[in-house]
């Protein structure tokens, strides 16, 4: 049986959850403006926070930087 507490709780978290999600794209996003406008060095910044989440696109998009503009 499932109490209030424990539902506040998985609510609180999914929210937590979804607000991550949304800062990952947001991050995803700047580094893609700065890769379009060859910035590499932005980029770099901002798919480096993306990738400190785990996101695969921006972890793959560092690697990306790595090999093409070191």
């Amino acid at each position: 049986d499932v109490c209030s507490s424990d539902l506040v709780a998985l609510l609180l978290e999914m929210t937590r959850a979804s607000d991550r999600e949304v800062v990952c794209v947001a991050w995803n996003s700047l580094g893609h403006l700065y890769y379009s406008r060859q910035d590499y060095l932005r980029a770099r910044e901002w798919y480096q926070k993306a990738a400190e989440t785990g996101d695969a696109y921006a972890i793959s998009m560092l690697e990306t930087l790595a090999r093409s503009h070191s």
